[in-house]
């Protein structure tokens, strides 16, 4: 795998104290929209290294319309034994430029590039990655490690969007 190329290197958050976040650059794998911003995903993290000083790391990814402003999710998962992370998928939260379309995507597996250098990064500290996905999230790392058999240390889903309830339309 090839190494994440860092847009932006680890600064403290702008909406979460006691945060901060690492800007990593996407491959471009659908038409661009109109401005000058590249495709960016967030990693963000404590910025406290004593509660990033686990052996093992869950990387959590948001669902749909979403991104990471939870810190309770974060003191839940340091509680267990966990360094956090979350990841914010391009064109959401922190990754959002202006001129993008918010949420756009046409294929999941397209994910793969920031969900591939965001484990790289945190890979580089921890021995143990587990990856968490809700909503629409757990859909996206469900088909991310289905492709990637035994790189996990884990999977959790919560709340996972896996199939339409209902009546077709």
């Amino acid at each position: 795998p090839r190494a994440p190329r860092v847009l932006e290197p680890w600064r403290p958050d702008s909406l979460l104290e006691g945060f901060e976040t690492l800007t990593l650059a996407v491959e471009a794998t659908q038409l661009p929209e109109e401005g000058d911003e590249p495709l960016c995903a967030t990693l963000v993290r404590r910025s406290d290294r004593r509660l990033r000083a686990h052996r093992r790391a869950i990387v959590h990814v948001h669902g749909w319309n979403d991104y990471f402003f939870h810190p309770h999710v974060a003191e839940f998962w340091e509680n267990q034994g966990f360094a956090f992370h979350a990841v914010e998928l391009r064109r959401y939260g922190r990754s959002l430029r202006p001129g993008q379309l918010r949420g756009y995507i046409t294929d999941l597996a397209d994910y793969a590039d920031e969900l591939d250098s965001a484990l790289a990064v945190v890979r580089a500290s921890h021995e143990a990655v587990v990856l968490a996905g809700h909503s629409t999230g757990g859909l996206t790392v469900s088909l991310y490690a289905a492709q990637r058999p035994g790189e996990l240390a884990g999977l959790v889903l919560n709340s996972p969007w896996l199939d339409m309830w209902g009546p077709p339309a």
